[in-house]
Formats: C-alpha cells, structure tokens, sequence
C-alpha cells in the first residue's frame, strides 16, 4: 500500500470515529467531548446545536439525587443526635 494511500485512510478513520462516537451519544455532550484526550493531535470534537443535550423544564433527576443525599447523611448521623442537630441546620429541605 502506498504511503499516502495508508495516511488517507486513517485520516478517514479518524473522522469516522468522530462522527460515529457523536451519533451514538447524542444528547450527551459530556461524554461526547470526553473523547478528546483520546483523538490524535490535531482533532477536536467540537458540539453544535443539535449534539447538546435537550434542556429540560424541571430536573427530576437532580432533585431526586439531592434528596436520596441528604437521607443517606441524616441516616449515617442518626446515632448522633447532636452532629444530626448541627447538620439538619444546613440542609435546606425545600430544594
């Protein structure tokens, strides 16, 4: 194979990669730029409109994961009614 041919071919590949590690993690930009340390010198994965992730009106999921926190901390001190006192004071319940 001829040298050039070989460098075409990889730099096919490369581009390939990109686009394919962007269609299989559509909506999640994070992982998609995760990449880039991996990508050869010179390429970048770089985001447009339609690679971020869809905003939603209220994070469930953020909500859930902080109070599923805030239990496991109040059950870790449970036997410490004064370290539960002390904490209780800084949680904000109403999140």
């Amino acid at each position: 194979m001829h040298k050039s041919n070989l460098i075409s071919n990889v730099l096919i590949d490369i581009v390939g990669v990109i686009a394919r590690v962007k269609d299989l993690f559509k909506g999640h930009p994070s992982l998609i730029l995760g990449l880039n340390p991996f990508l050869p010198d010179g390429y970048k994965i770089i985001l447009n409109v339609d690679d971020e992730a869809p905003q939603r009106k209220t994070d469930y999921l953020d909500l859930a994961i902080s109070l599923v926190n805030k239990i496991k901390v109040v059950t870790f001190l449970n036997g410490h009614p004064d370290l539960l006192d002390e904490f209780t004071g800084f949680l904000r319940w109403d999140d």
